[in-house]
Order: structure tokens, then sequence, then C-alpha cells
């Protein structure tokens, strides 16, 4: 018995070796078996050639395959073995479903596999923990750690315009009907300028889903993780400490009341454990005068009110100050978060390396301008961006007001 090519067994038999070889290897080429391989001169036994039978079709040959009957199209292990086919904690729930993974043997688990005494699992009246009682519950499988309404559904569990995109993801929530959309849910035909549309400031505050903006390049779309809406960016690109400008958001906005804005955004260190990695990036704003102040004695030997200003900063920007501790150029400002614990939301965002100035922007008079967000440090999750009247005279928004996340995004032009 010779093994001409794996999963294929020849057995050869005939007195005709050479004319046998021959029509078994073109048999193997095009996929067929062939029974009585000898011809009118082959005087002995027929040759059999065979294929290894695999019953469900997912490639893995029967011998192999420790999972019979695997769905059509399904991803397979090595084994033959689907996500569904599998529950490598043993608790009852497969892979595919399961989001902890390895829970403690014999410990009782919630709908979506989660340990109810070690990993935090839902009671049985609210099966997948997202503090809407099952009867209440019209979704009743939400992804741990997503915000959800009064009925129990997140934003990645609904599609309000039914474009087929989920609302977490979706920057165009009113589609029309039937209308063909891009990744991010917006109309091919009536709603592609939507992304370049401005954001419109209203009673002093403006607030904008970062997901909802023209990001491009190296900044990802993430969802999950208690994120506002469900979703944010996350930069995956090289690290540019010394270098703004690279894989630049352009987010246009409109200022109808003119003054002086505080800046702030909710972010996120999305990769290590460190509280001063992966937690800034680059910042402009295009106004008449875009600064830092010190507002707080918590850190830093500079005064109150001390003004920092953009290294390189165009004749444009009137800031008179001294240049910021650490990273500035070609007027930006690295904005970066401080504290702990690092994989919490936080609305802390200041500049100047061990002496946190508060970033602001004046407005001399109504109009359209622009924030430019340029990816710094590989790992930083941004995202809900404010920007709130502060310091004037009058018709201030406290940062109370301007942080709640009960306030939903401004509309666009």
């Amino acid at each position: 018995m010779s093994k001409l090519k794996t999963n294929v067994i020849v057995h050869i038999l005939p007195t005709s070796l050479q004319s046998c070889l021959a029509k078994c290897a073109m048999a193997l080429l095009l996929s067929v078996s062939i029974i009585g391989c000898g011809g009118s001169d082959s005087a002995g036994p027929p040759v059999i050639v065979t294929q290894a039978p695999d019953a469900d079709s997912d490639g893995v040959n029967d011998a192999q395959d420790t999972c019979a009957n695997t769905s059509a199209n399904a991803t397979v292990d090595s084994n033959g073995c689907a996500p569904t086919q599998l529950d490598n904690d043993d608790d009852g729930k497969n892979n595919a479903i399961d989001q902890c993974p390895a829970t403690p043997q014999g410990e009782a688990v919630d709908i979506l596999g989660c340990g109810i005494d070690t990993q935090g699992g839902a009671s049985p009246d609210d099966l997948d923990n997202d503090s809407v009682l099952n009867a209440n519950d019209s979704c009743d499988a939400t992804p741990r750690d997503e915000l959800v309404d009064a009925v129990g559904c997140s934003a990645s569990q609904k599609d309000n315009d039914a474009d087929g995109v989920s609302d977490d993801i979706d920057v165009c929530d009113t589609t029309p009907n039937g209308e063909p959309v891009d990744i991010r849910g917006c109309g091919i035909n009536s709603e592609t300028q939507v992304l370049s549309s401005a954001f419109v400031e209203r009673d002093g505050l403006l607030v904008i889903e970062l997901e909802s903006t023209n990001y491009d390049g190296d900044w990802q779309l993430r969802t999950g993780r208690l994120s506002s809406g469900n979703a944010y960016l996350m930069y995956q690109g090289n690290n540019n400490f010394n270098l703004p400008g690279v894989d630049v958001i352009t987010v246009p906005i409109v200022i109808n009341q003119p003054g002086i804005y505080r800046f702030s955004w909710l972010n996120i260190i999305g990769e290590g454990d460190s509280p001063t990695e992966a937690n800034d990036s680059w910042l402009q704003i295009n106004s008449e005068n875009f600064y830092a102040k010190k507002i707080s004695n918590a850190q830093g030997d500079t005064p109150l009110g001390h003004i920092v200003c953009p290294v390189g900063r165009p004749s444009s920007n009137r800031c008179e100050g001294e240049a910021p501790e650490g990273s500035s150029s070609q007027g930006w400002l690295k904005v970066y978060r401080t504290g702990s614990p690092v994989d919490d939301w936080v609305w802390r965002s200041f500049t100047s390396d061990n002496d946190p100035h508060a970033i602001f922007a004046e407005f001399d008079q109504a109009g359209q301008y622009n924030i430019l967000i340029s990816g710094r440090s590989f790992g930083h999750g941004i995202d809900r961006l404010v920007l709130y009247r502060s310091e004037n005279p009058n018709s201030n928004v406290s940062e109370e007001t301007a942080i709640s996340l009960d306030r939903a995004e401004s509309s666009r032009e």
C-alpha cells in the first residue's frame, strides 16, 4: 500500500502498474473515485481510490473530527469544532455566547455564562444583569457593561432606522427606509454629507460623540466598556510623541454665542495598566485664543491663573503665556488624563506635564470653527467631547451640566 496524497489511499494490485497509476492520478485531480482501475489489460483485482469522509463538510475528515454535525459555513478549529459546539469552562454555556470563559467548576451561571458568586453573574430575576428585571426586559441577552434603556435594550441591540446598522455605531439614525448605507449607517444617496457637517452650539454648550465624527486613519471604532452611547474611538496607530498632525479628525463646529469656552472629553486608557501611558492625544482648536490655564493648586508650582500657550501657534492665536511643560508643537497641545483606575472613563483633560492646566478656547464672534484631534499615544480612547461657556461675565454653563450623560448630542448644521 502506498499513500499518494493525504486522506487518499490507493490499493495497487494490477498487472499493468504504470497504466493504473496514470489513471488514478487523473482521478485524484478530478476529485473522483475509480473502481476497477486495471482496464482491459489488467488481470488482477480492481484498484479502489477513496477520499476520507467528511460528513459535515467542515474541512476536517471524520476520523479527526471530534464535533459531528457542524453547521454549514461555521468556522471550526483543527478538531472540527465551532464555538457553538464548545464549552471550555463546562458551565453549560457554549463559547459563542459565554462572556465569562473561566467560570469556576460547578458554579451556577447566568444567561451570559458568568458565575453568580465570583464573576458578577445575574440573579434569576435579571438574567442578563442589566438592572432591568426579566419581566420588563425586551432584550434578554444584553452584552455585559452596555448601558440600557427602560426596557433593557442597549444601543447595540437596537436599529431605530432599520438600515442594518445598530444604533451604537449608526452616525445617521434617520436613514430613509430602504436606502443603501455605508459602514457608519449613513445613506449613500441622502446622508453622506452628514459626517462633514458642523455641530451647532446652543445655550453655551456643545456635546459631540466622537464616533459621530468623520474619523479616519488609525482611529478605530470600539463598543462597550460602558462608553457613552456604547461606542467610542481608540487610537491604534504608531506613537506620535513629537509629531502632531497624524490621523487628524476634523470636527467643524458653529458658535452662536461668542466668548470663552472650556474643553473636556471623556477618555480612557485602553491599553496597559500605567496611568501615564496611552493617556493622551493631540488637540488644536482654531479659535482666536486657544490656551490653557491653571485652575487648581492640586499639583504643580505655578500660581492659579497661570497661562500656557501652544508652541508654534499661528499668528491668529493671540495667546500670551509660557510654553507648557512637555510636548507641544505647531499650535497643538498634548491633552492628557490623570489618575487611576486606568480603565475608568474620566473627564480629566489637561496639558502641561506635572502641572495640570485646563484647556480653553475664546471665540470673538459667531461663526464656524474647527476642532482638530490628532493621534498621539497608541491605546488612548476618546468618547464624548464638550465645549461649554466658562469664566465669562454671564451666561456660563456649569461643569456638572456640561458633562452630564443625560445631555443629548448637539444637532448638526
